[in-house]
């Protein structure tokens, strides 16, 4: 009676996947369970790799993204770098020009300088008074003074403003700012009406 063994004695050959040999040959029964197991251990082994690959490509993606988002970021702050000022208008400012300076100085009926009381008001609501802290009322021991003075052509704007001391702003102390600014603001060419500002040399 033939049990399923090879009839002529050669060795037993179960080809499910590169199967090896069965090693002792008990039976048609335990050699097809053996190449059983050995196929489903190695659909197993190969779940188990393509897992591994799959994680190590999410971390590969997770670092080409950081990078990626990294590059972003330096790109955008180098341009924001070079973009051009914009002011509240929408209009590109030169930063090669001093817009403290007007085109011409604006005076009363009377001769005087035009002053807005509006602007001082702006400036305070930025800069409080340095002795009181408040924006409003008076400013005991300073006053507002134009860095570019109104009478070199300096714009009576907010941006060209600033706190002084009463006894440098007044010309009571050692310094006297007023005439300090008209000899080193002066325009060249110089703007009309600005006869009072001439450019010296200041030892």
């Amino acid at each position: 009676m033939n049990d399923g063994q090879p009839t002529d004695g050669a060795s037993y050959r179960v080809d499910c996947g590169g199967v090896d040999d069965y090693p002792h040959d008990p039976g048609i029964d335990n050699k097809r369970r053996y190449a059983s197991d050995r196929f489903v251990g190695n659909l197993t082994s190969v779940s188990h790799r393509v897992d591994t690959r799959n994680v190590a490509h999410g971390w590969d993606t997770v670092a080409m993204l950081a990078v990626v988002l990294a590059g972003t970021l330096v790109m955008w702050s180098c341009v924001a770098m070079a973009a051009p000022v914009l002011t509240a208008s929408g209009a590109t400012l030169d930063d090669r020009i001093d817009y403290r300076y007007g085109a011409l100085v604006q005076r009363n009926l009377d001769g005087t300088i035009y002053r807005d009381p509006r602007v001082v008001s702006a400036f305070r609501k930025i800069h409080p008074c340095p002795s009181t802290m408040k924006t409003t009322g008076a400013c005991p021991g300073w006053s507002v003074n134009h860095p570019i003075s109104l009478a070199c052509g300096g714009v009576d704007a907010v941006y060209n403003m600033q706190w002084l001391p009463n006894d440098i702003k007044s010309c009571a102390g050692a310094h006297c700012i007023d005439r300090f600014e008209r000899k080193i603001y002066a325009l060249t060419p110089p703007i009309p009406d600005t006869a009072n500002c001439v450019n010296e040399v200041v030892p």
